[in-house]
C-alpha cells in the first residue's frame, strides 16, 4: 500500500482553466510515475490504484454544488477494466 497526499489551495466558486490545469498536473504526473514504476517492477497487471479526492467527508456526486458531494474517485491499474461506469 502506498499513500500519496498533497494539499492545494481551496478554491471556491468557479475555477479558471489555469487552476484546473495545475490541479490536473498535480495528480497526473505522480500517477504516471507510479504506473511506470509498477510496470517496471512487473506488478502493474495485478494492481488497482484508487485516487480519492475529498471535500469535508462528502460522498461523490456528479454536477454537485453547495453542500452536496464534491468528491471524485479515479481508478487505474492493470486490474481495472476500461469503460464507462
Amino acid at each position: 500500500t502506498v499513500a500519496i497526499e498533497f494539499d492545494y489551495v481551496d478554491i471556491h466558486d468557479m475555477r479558471s482553466e489555469s487552476q484546473v490545469r495545475v490541479q490536473a498536473k498535480q495528480i497526473a504526473l505522480p500517477l504516471a510515475r507510479l504506473i511506470t514504476k509498477l510496470k517496471e517492477s512487473g506488478i502493474y497487471d495485478r494492481t488497482v490504484i484508487a485516487v480519492y479526492t475529498t471535500d469535508g467527508g462528502r460522498a461523490p456526486s456528479a454536477n454537485s454544488s453547495g453542500d452536496q458531494g464534491k468528491n471524485t474517485i479515479i481508478l487505474a491499474g492493470g486490474m481495472v477494466r476500461g469503460g464507462y461506469y
